[in-house]
């Protein structure tokens, strides 16, 4: 059993004694994995999947991008890297956020990268942002945990186990990336998807707050 299924199996025996919750494991694609503390929202687009699921301390959610044909070698470390920096890049330039950290961490024996940010650009959404990214394959998803400021600590552990809960299936450790010589601007085309991405979840937490003034509005 691997480090991050143990440390996974261990949070969710805590959670489950601590909370007595029992969490709703959602497949991603058939690539991937994830708990959420309910059944998530589902809404697919043309080139997108999206999984999402709103608590009252914050709002939980999976988006799922295929990259096609980007002429990025993504079997190269540096390559794949500065990608994930043009992402993060994109993320907090849209959301006119703050960079608080930025690390490397690995899921399943894949490379990717987790941050924390701020952002008060939107006044009615949650403050403080987690994001973590990974490419399978050549398909992106970006997982991601908002809240408030002040609820960092309350959630922390929330928080952890959703990140850990995520894991990739056999189908999706099999899928092989897209190698090619071309030495491709990683950085600049994950900037504009992290742009692109930031925009799409914007537009979802809108909906979110939308959808509960209706609702107390409606009562």
């Amino acid at each position: 059993m691997t480090k991050s299924c143990s440390l996974t199996l261990i949070l969710l025996v805590v959670y489950q004694l601590t909370f007595g919750q029992t969490w709703y494991k959602q497949n991603l694609i058939d690539i991937a994995k994830v708990s959420f503390p309910e059944k998530p929202v589902r809404q697919d687009t043309l080139n997108s999947h999206f999984f999402k699921y709103k608590s009252d301390s914050a709002l939980y959610y999976i988006q799922i991008n295929p990259i096609p044909d980007s002429s990025l070698d993504l079997n190269n470390k540096e390559t794949l890297e500065r990608y994930y920096e043009g992402m993060t890049g994109g993320i907090i330039e849209s959301s006119k956020g703050t960079l608080i950290s930025q690390k490397n961490v690995k899921i399943d024996g894949l490379d990717a990268m987790l941050i924390e940010f701020s952002s008060n650009a939107h006044p009615n959404l949650p403050n403080l942002r987690f994001n973590q990214i990974v490419m399978i394959g050549n398909t992106l998803v970006s997982q991601g945990y908002w809240t408030d400021s002040t609820l960092k600590t309350n959630t922390e552990l929330d928080r952890k186990f959703f990140f850990e809960s995520l894991s990739i299936t056999k189908e999706g450790l099999a899928q092989k990336k897209q190698a090619t010589q071309n030495d491709s601007p990683a950085y600049k085309i994950g900037y504009l998807c992290g742009q692109l991405t930031m925009f799409a979840l914007l537009g979802l937490g809108i909906y979110f707050v939308i959808k509960k003034v209706t609702r107390k509005n409606g009562s």
